[in-house]
């Protein structure tokens, strides 16, 4: 029985179709989640480096006072720490930039004689909570 060339090149059309659509699609969802990964990963460099900046302004502040000036900061609640250097207590808001908060808890050890400061930065990632937090011991050096 001789083929129906027609019906064939519509089969073909039809796969080929199929093929390119499978192969356009997973292209699509390839580059999606490459860049979504990439902003998490910017975001993430940039609230360490946040952190960081709140450690060493943290340390500025031991610098700067007497010794039990800077443990009197153990107050037992967060601090927010804004882009300007200013610590100010209760709940934290966005406060640097549009994206990012950043607080300091203060926890004095007076057993070993040091004060344990915790920098967080925190955002919002696609509706998920994001955070970064570093830790550090500061003593009297003075």
């Amino acid at each position: 029985y001789p083929m129906n060339k027609s019906g064939q090149s519509l089969l073909e059309i039809i796969v080929a179709t199929g093929v390119a659509v499978l192969l356009i699609g997973g292209l699509v969802v390839g580059t999606t989640v490459s860049l979504r990964t990439s902003q998490y990963g910017e975001r993430r460099s940039r609230a360490i480096k946040y952190a960081q900046e709140g450690i060493e302004l943290t340390r500025n502040l031991r610098d700067e006072f007497p010794w039990d000036a800077f443990i009197a900061y153990d107050t037992g609640t967060v601090t927010c720490l804004g882009s300007d250097g200013s610590y100010v207590a209760g709940p934290c808001i966005v406060n640097i930039g549009t994206l990012y908060t950043r607080s300091v808890s203060f926890n004095w050890n007076s057993v070993d004689n040091r004060m344990e400061v915790t920098v967080a930065v925190s955002w919002n990632e696609a509706g998920r909570a994001q955070d970064v937090t570093l830790d550090t011991y500061f003593t009297q050096w003075r």
